[in-house]
């Protein structure tokens, strides 16, 4: 948050406008200040949005990229698997394990390794590892040469994700190492910076910086991998917490990438 202003969702869907006059982010809270003229009690719990509207681009011309190829020619394979609800398509010979048994880490590799520009869902609840086996498939796709995008709704999701990969290659387990891998994160404003330890991940505030198209793994939103002059640039995306993220912002940001992988728990979500 770094806007001076915000509005309060109010019942009977009226709102009010309220000033923010500090954060205070190591106590983690937040000063709020409204009008007594406004006639309005704060609840303890209240939900607070920008007073501006937010800018869609490019994420609408996307999907009407996607949405013009669904009615000819149907190039976007994974947009395709994704909205027709179709299995993962994977190449000749590979098969999913058909139930829990083996090395998650080394299942998830050779499913990644296999799909055939489709869509390959990966489920678990919390605790389950799956940020530690997420980041070791990106890593795996690395070593054979593949680019890799990391996106979510959030980029503290993206964050997580792309901080994982540094402790896996700092582990040294790896056939690869941190001289062997560029990782590049599209930050959004206001955010806080990395730890000192994860300073190989290169914090990027321009959309036309180039290390965003010459990354080895390159972490954003949708408002990133839906740009136009990323589309075909990756070889795979991974959408962390793919349950909270909307089938339109999964549909735009298909034109990045010829595979896409989601990440997440709907069984969390109401």
């Amino acid at each position: 948050m770094t806007f001076n202003s915000a509005v309060l969702m109010l019942p009977d869907s009226q709102t009010a406008t309220l000033s923010i006059k500090s954060i205070d982010r190591t106590r983690r809270r937040v000063t709020l200040r409204i009008g007594q003229s406004k006639g309005v009690d704060l609840p303890d719990r209240l939900n607070l949005l920008p007073d501006f509207a937010i800018n869609a681009r490019p994420i609408p011309d996307a999907i009407a990229t996607v949405a013009t190829d669904q009615c000819g020619a149907k190039a976007n394979r994974a947009a395709d698997d994704l909205l027709a609800r179709n299995p993962p398509r994977f190449h000749s010979g590979f098969t999913l394990p058909d139930g829990p048994d083996g090395d998650p880490v080394e299942n998830l590799r050779n499913a990644v390794r296999a799909m055939n520009e489709t869509v390959l869902p990966v489920q678990g609840p919390p605790g389950t590892g799956k940020t530690y086996v997420t980041a070791r498939a990106i890593l795996a796709l690395v070593r054979d040469g593949k680019r890799v995008g990391v996106a979510s709704n959030s980029h503290a999701a993206i964050r997580n994700v792309l901080m994982g990969c540094v402790d896996a290659l700092e582990e040294g387990d790896l056939d690869i190492t941190l001289e062997d891998v560029e990782i590049a994160h599209k930050e959004g404003q206001g955010m806080d910076p990395l730890p000192d330890w994860y300073e190989t991940i290169a914090a990027i505030k321009r959309n036309q910086d180039q290390r965003l198209t010459g990354s080895h793994v390159v972490g954003g939103t949708a408002w990133l991998f839906s740009r136009p002059e990323l589309a075909d640039t990756f070889d795979y995306l991974f959408i962390d917490e793919a349950g909270q993220v909307s089938l339109a912002n999964l549909v735009g940001m298909s034109n990045a990438a010829r595979n896409l992988v989601l990440v997440g728990d709907p069984c969390q979500l109401p």
